[in-house]
């Protein structure tokens, strides 16, 4: 039990992430968060053995955890949702205890976890900040994030301006699911249309990369080692 007045935070699973050939292996950073009594899971994963293991070697059952907060809903995020029926789910718009729904922007109801919207990486996307003894940690969801083979580059520029491939593939999706009957005017049109929407996707990522980077003093991405923020 954490007797400390502070929150803490332990990084269950360090996120991976690998493409062999057409196929992704992937789990998020799994976290957990002590707080007020509370035991919270940020992004349960994909990893059913993995989080099992993590979780018994602190004593824990599934049924200890009573909140699973989601960044966001890519089913390598969600998918061990199933090990927690009993939980309350909470993402950065609402609560759900079985059918009754509450709000919980801007902070998880009976802590003092700080919600944040965090859109680039996906529309619906959310961060967590905790105020712990060590400092401000940022749990960001896939604001940040690496495949295995990548070199996490620290440095504030390289950051803010790492590719995301997964914002160009879903506009790069969008097109090739047009209709081949559309006038090449219409298509251009819609071309144009992605393009800015791709662009809007890119810019609210840098944005909310930035939020993160001044707010806080350790970042846990979505897939990669936790790092300090660079002066």
């Amino acid at each position: 039990m954490n007797s400390s007045p502070w929150p803490k935070v332990e990084v269950l699973i360090e996120g991976y992430a690998s493409q062999k050939e057409k196929d992704w292996y992937a789990s998020p950073s799994t976290v957990l968060i002590s707080d007020n009594g509370h035991k919270i899971i940020v992004d349960p994963g994909a990893n059913k053995n993995q989080l099992l293991e993590a979780l018994q070697s602190r004593d824990l059952k599934t049924e200890d955890i009573d909140i699973v907060f989601l960044t966001h809903y890519h089913l390598d995020h969600i998918f061990n949702l199933r090990l927690f029926p009993q939980a309350t789910l909470c993402d950065g718009e609402a609560l759900i205890t079985d059918e009754k729904m509450s709000d919980c922007s801007g902070k998880i109801p009976g802590t003092s976890i700080q919600i944040l919207s965090t859109p680039g990486h996906d529309n619906k996307h959310w961060s967590l900040l905790v105020k712990t003894e060590k400092g401000i940690i940022a749990i960001a969801g896939d604001v940040f994030w690496w495949q295995d083979q990548e070199e996490q580059e620290i440095t504030l520029p390289l950051l803010l301006e790492k590719r995301d491939p997964f914002v160009q593939s879903e506009s790069q999706s969008e097109s090739q699911s047009e209709s081949q009957s559309e006038s090449q005017s219409e298509s251009q049109s819609e071309s144009q249309s992605e393009s800015q929407s791709e662009s809007q996707s890119e810019l609210e990522l840098r944005k909310s990369r930035q939020k993160l980077l001044d707010l806080a003093d350790f970042i846990i991405p979505g897939h990669g080692k936790m790092f300090p923020v660079p002066n």
